[in-house]
């Protein structure tokens, strides 16, 4: 199914990317976190606002740095909304085809009406 393709692609080249972001900011402008990142904290703390579980041993201090977030934050909102969008979609049209067969066995073999 192309969505799971489509997914398996772009949420680790999403996360990479922030996690990038995060990184390269904190190597040019110290003290926009509340502790220096490494790429594997840069990558936690990507994967901790992804999953929205809150701040706790790594948060942004710098403006540019909350900004940053928050457009991610955003960002991880509009996904999460076209995922379900996408899955509800594909939920209803599966609910359609059991409701509403149409095979030629059911009409009589013909496929129009009488």
């Amino acid at each position: 199914m192309i969505f799971k393709r489509a997914v398996g692609t772009t949420l680790p080249l999403y996360l990479l990317l922030f996690a990038t972001t995060y990184y390269l900011m904190e190597r040019s402008a110290s003290g926009s976190f509340s502790e220096p990142l490494s790429r594997s904290d840069a990558l936690y703390f990507t994967v901790t606002v992804f999953s929205t579980v809150g701040f706790g041993d790594i948060s942004p201090r710098s403006e540019p740095a909350r900004l940053l977030v928050t457009g991610q934050m955003a960002a991880n909102l509009l996904l999460i909304g076209v995922a379900a969008r996408f899955l509800l979609s594909a939920v209803e049209q599966a609910r359609k085809r059991k409701d509403h067969p149409a095979t030629d066995a059911e009409n009589g073999g013909t496929t129009g009406g009488p």
